[in-house]
């Protein structure tokens, strides 16, 4: 080659200037690589061209600087560029150019690129709204939003979908859809991208939505009017129950508050909401002194709207405590008891005249005026009720004593009824006047008989026990009233007075008192040593005025008793509890004036560790009540009504509301209450499921007709019992 030549080819090598465009804009490259690892992709390489005496140029590379296993041809002279294909992901590659001419004469190699074929990082695509979770009202409006990084590749389009179903699209950024009138259901949200050459890739994860229904119009929340209600100074309220409820609102997330019209007398802070649900309480506590009327309203608040109802409380001046004044006129005793009482106005109480030996009663004065020796009386402030006694014999004379004459009463000490001293006894008389009997002490029984001294029909007895000092018993029949018997029992360490009636009813002499009733011995509130649930029992009187009697006490045990009637109504209640340790005792009134059946009853239960309920034992007096039972249906006339758990165990009142109907079949509001009568008896039982364990807990009681309500006991999973109520 000529000199002129070798300068030629010489100038010709400036003529190429390779630069590797991959190097120079990496965010341009487009690589296109399998998922594969040993996947190829592609590299372009630019140029400057400075003549046009170039008919071509050549690429050579290969895997090693200087050393180049392949070649790659540009035939075309005005090309700046070239793409090679096929490359090794993670390969490094070495380049060179050259130039030719039509003579096919070639430059030296330019300068040498180096390229690392390293993969770019895939697209990125979120659905940023909406948000996961998010609720929409039907027909719904929802805007569907997707960020997406290219991370260097071509970018085709963003489709949105509900499950597999295409929503709509969009092809360029800001990507966004609005899907329109959406209706009611659950669904699945996601983007797809579309990009290079047709990959796709999903969001993740999925954007879950609701579309609920319209809400109905809103409407304002009930409350049951409250009765006005009346307490005395210094009393809280029994908790008052009402009503609450929202057409729209669960009871249990609607709002109750309440205002006093008169901070002095009720703050606002002293009124306390009780119960759950839609069945509420509310006790009001006055402050301590005051006394007036006061207007409290209770409002019901949704969230939006509020309903509200005011009564009137009025907290009436405590009475001073009401006082009897027991006197005597001649040689006798009152035998009452009331010195152990609290007496209460409107309540009814029983004392008995007992004559002195050798004495009889003559009747009442005072505020009173009656020939029974056994008065009962409502309680009123500043009574006085004098006993009239005079010689057995003065007067309108005393009557002989009846054949087959049997009498029935009680004993105990004037003080109290203790075990040791109080009981029931039994005394026939014949018309010879010859008389047997029985004592029941405890659970101890004694018999004595005698001859009557005809002087004044009466009799002594010294009965032997078979451990400790002997009993000493006198008594006597008549007087002006021949129905009756009076006397005393002792051992030497105490002395207990003994009185009972005549049993005067047979077949020609038809008991007035014949009948069904029920009965109940309230229990004790804000207690947790007495028991808060009712003792209850039925009783059917016959025509020859006998008692039959079948009970359950408030801690569970079952009593029963069967004794006779006097004249007068009286009935000798007397039942040993635990085998003699311990007791119910109760002088009951029938036709008393205020209820069917009244008295006032002492219960003592003895301390037992094996007890359920109540092993510590107790000492109570109770007001009985008693009501005649119709069998009629249902037995209670009410269509709604409130069944009420309270006190005992129970954190709070729990209040139900259910329904009685024909037949007496009890509705209730679901399967955690269960409720039935008895129409034969009167009485009902049922299972409740515990607030606390979800265990159920039985309760019973009776029906009181003449209150139109029923009461009874619940059985607690601890160690009390508690009070059930049922009434409108």
């Amino acid at each position: 080659m000529s000199r002129l030549d070798m300068l030629s080819i010489t100038c010709f090598r400036h003529w190429v200037r390779v630069v590797a465009h991959g190097l120079l804009f990496v965010g341009a490259l487009a690589i296109f690589m399998s998922a594969s690892a040993s996947a190829a992709s592609s590299v372009t390489l630019a140029w400057d061209s400075t003549t046009n005496n170039i008919a071509g140029y050549k690429i050579y590379y290969g895997a090693a600087s200087r050393t180049y296993t392949y070649t790659n041809t540009v035939v075309d002279s005005k090309a700046t560029r070239v793409t090679i294909s096929n490359l090794i992901v993670g390969a490094t590659y070495y380049f060179v150019a050259t130039a030719y001419d039509s003579a096919n004469l070639e430059s030296d190699y330019s300068n040498e690129a180096i390229y690392t074929n390293v993969p770019s990082a895939p697209p990125t695509i979120v659905l940023t709204s909406p948000a996961n979770g998010a609720t929409f009202t039907a027909p719904a409006t929802i805007n569907l939003d997707a960020n997406v990084t290219a991370n260097g590749h071509s970018l085709s389009r963003v489709q949105f979908y509900n499950g597999t179903a295409l929503l709509g699209e969009s092809t360029t950024a800001p990507y966004a859809f609005t899907w329109s009138s959406v209706s009611v259901g659950s669904y699945g949200l996601t983007a797809r991208l579309v990009y290079d050459a047709g990959t796709t890739l999903v969001s993740t994860p999925t954007v879950n939505v609701l579309v609920a229904a319209p809400k109905p119009d809103n409407t304002p929340p009930t409350v049951a009017t409250i009765a006005d209600q009346t307490t005395s100074q210094d009393t809280a309220t029994p908790p008052i129950s009402f009503t609450v409820g929202d057409a729209e609102t669960a009871a249990s997330n609607l709002t109750v508050y309440a205002t006093s019209s008169d901070q002095a007398l009720l703050p606002t802070n002293n009124i306390v909401f009780g119960g759950s649900d839609s069945n509420l309480t509310v006790t009001l506590t006055p402050i301590a002194g005051a006394t007036g009327t006061v207007a409290i309203t209770v409002f019901v608040n949704d969230g939006t709207l509020t309903t509200n109802t005011t009564f009137q409380l009025a907290i009436q001046a405590t009475s001073p405590d009401p006082a009897v004044s027991l006197t005597t006129e001649g040689s006798g005793t009152i035998s009452s008891g009331l010195d152990t009482q609290t007496l209460t106005p409107g309540q009814v109480y029983t004392v008995t005249a007992v004559p002195a030996q050798g004495q009889e009663f003559a009747g009442w004065t005072g505020s009173l005026s009656n020939s029974d020796p056994r008065l009962t009386f409502v309680m009123n402030s500043n009574l006085v009720l004098n006993a009239q006694f005079r010689p057995h014999g003065h007067g309108s004379g005393t009557p002989g004593v009846k054949a087959s004459s049997i009498y029935n009463g009680l004993f105990f000490q004037e003080d109290a009824i203790n075990l040791a001293s109080a009981g029931s006894f039994t005394l026939s008389v014949t018309t010879r006047g010859k008389y047997s009997g029985r004592i029941l002490l405890g659970v101890k029984r004694f018999t004595f008989s005698g001859l009557l001294n005809t002087t004044n029909n009466s009799g002594t007895n010294v009965i032997r026990q078979a451990v400790g000092p002997a009993l000493n018993l006198d008594f006597q029949i008549g007087g002006d009233q021949a129905d009756q018997i009076s006397g005393h029992l002792g051992d030497g360490t105490w002395s207990a007075l003994l009185s009972g009636d005549l049993a005067v009813f047979g077949r020609t002499n038809r008991a007035p008192f014949a009948g069904d009733y029920t009965l109940v011995i309230p229990g004790y509130d804000g207690s947790s040593s007495l028991p808060a649930g009712d003792s209850f029992g039925t009783l059917k009187v016959n025509s020859v005025g006998q008692v039959n009697f079948l009970g359950t006490l408030a801690d569970g045990t079952k009593v029963s008793q069967s004794a006779s009637l006097s004249r007068s109504g009286y009935w000798p209640l007397h039942i040993p509890l635990s085998s003699g340790n311990g007791i119910l005792m109760s002088w009951l009134t029938f036709s008393s004036p205020t209820n069917d059946l009244t008295g006032s009853l002492t219960w003592i239960k003895p301390a037992n560790s094996r007890s359920k309920y109540y092993p510590a034992g107790f000492t109570c007096q109770s007001d009985v009540l008693g009501s005649k039972y119709l069998h009629t249906n249902p037995v209670l006339n009410l269509p709604t009504a409130c069944l009420t758990f309270s006190g005992g165990s129970l954190a709070s009142c729990i209040t139900n509301s259910i329904a009685i109907g024909a037949g007496s079949v009890v509705t209730t509001p679901g399967k955690q209450l269960k409720l039935s009568f008895s129409t034969s008896t009167g009485t009902f039982k049922g299972t409740f499921l515990d607030p606390v364990t979800a265990k159920p807990l039985t309760f019973s009681g009776v029906a009181f007709q003449k209150l139109n309500a029923a009461y009874g006991v619940l059985f607690g999973s601890g160690d009390q019992t508690s009070e059930v109520t049922l009434m409108r």
